[in-house]
């Protein structure tokens, strides 16, 4: 009898495939650097120091030099100490113009006089001290004309020998105006102070007022 060969069919098994190894993937990392933050440093705030206020040395307070008027009635306020010649047109004293106080010394023709040829004069003499160190003339002086011929105003001082001019001209300036000379070089002496003026009679007129007519002596 046919023996019956049984074939036996594999069966099929399963393969166990293991599972996919997972490789992790390297992600880069992003590293922050961390930069440190710059702390200002404080820089202390600088306390200035006070220095001591300087303490003023004092100030030299000039001594004005010890000086001595020798002129009597320097401002005319008196009728005294000043010769006054007779002339034709004699100087007076006036208040029409004046620097300071009431009262002045006219010279010559004022606006309103008449015309006339004369000279008009007022003087004084003075000794000046020898031992002096400085000696000076003052003056305020009016000076005015209408005239455009001969007329003069004039200062002098002279001594017994001589005379210095300190000015002798014709000025309508018609404001006072202050002339100052210097006498250090006549210490010692007797000196006349001289005002006047010179009207020759035509054309014009002419005028002088002096006032604080003074002379200083000085120590210094």
């Amino acid at each position: 009898a046919a023996t019956s060969t049984s074939t036996s069919t594999p069966t099929d098994t399963a393969t166990n495939i293991p599972p996919a190894t997972l490789t992790p993937t390297s992600t880069a990392t992003s590293t922050s650097t961390l930069t440190p933050t710059m702390t200002p440093t404080m820089i202390p705030t600088m306390t200035p120091t006070m220095l001591p206020t300087a303490t003023p040395l004092p100030t030299a307070t000039a001594t004005p030099a010890a000086c001595q008027q020798l002129l009597i009635n320097s401002g005319f306020e008196e009728r005294s100490g000043w010769t006054l010649p007779g002339t034709a047109y004699s100087a007076a004293y006036s208040g029409e113009q004046v620097f300071d106080g009431q009262s002045s010394l006219r010279l010559g023709i004022a606006a309103a006089g008449v015309n006339t040829y004369s000279y008009s004069s007022g003087y004084q003499w003075v000794t000046l001290p020898a031992n002096a160190a400085h000696i000076t003339l003052e003056a305020q002086l009016w000076r005015g004309s209408s005239s455009a011929d001969a007329d003069y105003q004039y200062l002098w001082v002279s001594t017994s020998s001589a005379t210095s001019v300190v000015f002798q001209s014709r000025s309508n300036a018609s404001t006072w105006e202050k002339v100052t000379y210097d006498l250090t070089a006549l210490k010692g002496r007797n000196v006349r102070i001289l005002l006047g003026v010179y009207n020759n009679g035509g054309g014009g007129k002419t005028v002088m007022y002096a006032d604080e007519v003074r002379v200083l002596s000085c120590a210094q």
